[in-house]
């Protein structure tokens, strides 16, 4: 039942959008003196179901109750009508024809500042901008930035949460400095930070994760938090006496307390309470494969534990302490709770296994341990050796096999940690994944392997799951909501174009754009998560479809301008058989766009 209330949200919502874009057009026109045929309520392929007709315009409700449309008189090249010339959309001047083309646009963005309005006056949960981890070595971290800082504000731009702080550093250029002004100890400091290019998606960005929540949301049944007493709703205080400020910080050092008993407080009911959890090992899928390539050293950082230690880049880290590492997180497992204590690296150098012994040191703000080691993001997927009798030596996997894709994702330019997680969530729910892969020039695809579940000696699960981020409540009074609300619309305004013009510029891959497919996926994980959400998310894309749709190729309005100036700057319009071809090389290109994006969205 529910899932039928987000899908008619979702259909309901972005029908809205379209409709009023379409309403745009349809006042526009009948300002203009156009005739309007029809102005219907759904898409134009099916036949009416309700109709009405006042003067000359056919008001109707289609089949197909999504979005709408306009029927203008002499709106599309070569095709007959009735209306007399002076009524006819082609024949009106330049200035006429823009106001009607730019309406849509216009109305888009008015239902945007609207809908924003609406969230934030209800009011509407973000993620506060305090920093949680700072990646070692990254941007943020050469600024000065630390965990627990409380980020005021990004280039100016203050009263922001954390989803603003990403965006702003995204939409950046990587030529740029980015300004961030910051709370740390009660005194506020301004830090510069240069953003680096992230290796995955291309994208600026500082190397800052936020903090997680510290109220506990699940604990699971049977689990080391019901065991030690845990509860719904206790909010962690300490662990081990330490405050930790991001979760996977605070799972990294009970992976090295793991089957011990460690110290934790929290608060339930506004009173302290202490308990003693015991760490388990997390659950792991396995097939019997470890990989041909172990991960594999990109940079050592001059004057770090690692250099000290002899490590190289293109070394590969085969084992910590005797712990296998077959990926870049069982290495910073392995490392990261052990700060000051020597430990041995097992590395293959060429043709070479050599031991060496490195000391972490504790990272900024007292976090994790660290080395001083960069790792190559991505895997070949190569099959190193198979275990006799395994699921994927039945199964015919040999080493030397490239997997090509897990459970319908494709694996090529991820790191084999990927890989695992697909093999983790299939464990975890007791099913068989589908593997495909390639074994010399023969594809094998989509073949059913058993995953066991087998304890991941490096990786603890206490049992419990954290607000993912800490809450923040922006709710504003109904004579500021408008204000943020036209605030956050020219925000979005200007980070859509900033994205079209890395797309055009190259900086920016057209993967990272999503087309309808992924607009639905999100539009229903976001209906899931309240109607405000969902309103608040309908704001977004209207505001992009508003710049979208003024992008310069016919059909788009951007297009109908282009096309209208160039009329005015000749005196006379385009003939209709130019018309009719700008109007089919616009949809052909539309067309292939989307497809490419439609495909990269299912891929994705």
């Amino acid at each position: 039942m529910e899932q039928a209330r987000f899908i008619v949200e979702i259909v309901v919502g972005l029908g809205l959008l379209i409709f009023i874009h379409e309403l745009g057009h349809f006042v526009a026109a009948k300002w203009a003196g156009v005739r309007v045929d029809e102005f219907a309520f759904g898409l134009p392929f099916g036949p009416r179901v309700l109709s009405i007709k006042i003067g000359e315009t056919i008001y109707a409700i289609r089949l197909i109750p999504f979005g709408g449309f306009v029927a203008m008189a002499g709106e599309e090249p070569g095709k007959p009508t009735e209306a007399p010339p002076e009524r006819q959309y082609g024949t009106q001047s330049a200035g006429k024809k823009a106001v009607i083309t730019v309406a849509g646009v216009v109305m888009n963005f008015v239902l945007s500042i609207v809908l924003f309005s609406i969230a934030l006056g209800i009011g509407i949960r973000f993620s506060r901008p305090v920093v949680g981890y700072v990646e070692p070595e990254g941007p943020a971290e050469k600024a000065g930035l630390l965990p627990g800082d409380e980020i005021l504000s990004v280039n100016g731009d203050k009263d922001v949460d954390w989803e603003d702080v990403r965006v702003d550093i995204l939409m950046s250029d990587l030529e740029d400095n980015v300004t961030l002004a910051v709370l740390r100890d009660g005194k506020e400091r301004v830090l510069t930070v240069k953003p680096k290019k992230d290796e995955q998606l291309g994208l600026p960005a500082i190397g800052a994760e936020p903090a997680t929540g510290r109220a506990i949301t699940e604990v699971e049944k049977d689990g080391a938090a019901a065991r030690a007493g845990l509860k719904v709703g206790d909010e962690i205080d300490t662990i081990d006496g330490k405050r930790f400020l991001n979760w996977d910080e605070a799972l990294l050092h009970l992976g090295g307390r793991m089957g011990e008993e460690v110290g934790v407080r929290v608060t339930r009911g506004g009173e302290p309470v202490e308990a003693r959890l015991v760490p388990q090992p997390e659950k792991k899928g396995f097939i019997g494969v470890t990989p041909r390539t172990f991960p594999t050293v990109k940079t050592v950082y001059a004057d770090s534990p690692a250099e000290a230690g002899g490590i190289r880049p293109g070394d590969q880290i085969l084992s910590v302490d005797d712990r296998a590492t077959p990926d870049a997180a069982d290495a910073i497992a392995a490392t990261a709770p052990n700060a000051g204590r020597p430990l041995v690296y097992t590395v293959r150098r060429e043709r070479n296994t050599l031991n060496l012994t490195v000391t972490p040191k504790a990272s900024a703000g007292g976090g994790r341990a660290i080395v001083g080691i960069l790792f190559e993001p991505k895997s070949d997927f190569a099959a190193g050796p198979v275990d006799a009798g395994s699921p994927a030596e039945k199964a015919g996997i040999r080493p030397g096999d490239v997997f090509t894709r897990i459970d319908g994702v494709k694996l090529e330019g991820k790191s084999w940690g990927v890989l695992q997680v697909l093999l983790n969530v299939a464990a975890e729910e007791k099913r068989e994944a589908t593997v495909s892969w390639r074994s010399g020039k023969a594809e094998w695809e989509g073949r059913k392997i058993a995953v066991r579940a087998v304890d991941d000696i490096l990786h603890a699960d206490a049992g419990l799951l954290v607000e993912p981020t800490l809450p923040r409540l922006r709710k504003y009074a109904p004579w500021e909501a408008p204000v943020v609300g036209l605030k956050k619309s020219w925000q979005m305004v200007e980070q859509v174009y900033i994205f079209l013009r890395g797309l055009v510029t190259g900086r920016i891959s057209l993967k990272n754009a999503a087309g309808p497919v992924g607009i639905v996926k999100i539009s229903y994980k976001v209906a899931s998560e309240g109607t405000v959400r969902f309103i608040y998310w309908l704001a977004i894309i209207g505001a992009n479809l508003a710049v979208v749709n003024l992008l310069p190729i016919p059909p788009f309005d951007g297009g109908m301008l282009v096309l209208t100036g160039v009329e005015k700057i000749r005196g006379k319009a385009l003939s209709e058989k130019w018309l009719i071809g700008l109007q089919l090389a616009g949809w052909a290109l539309v067309l292939v766009l989307v497809t490419f994006i439609t495909i990269n969205d299912i891929m994705r």
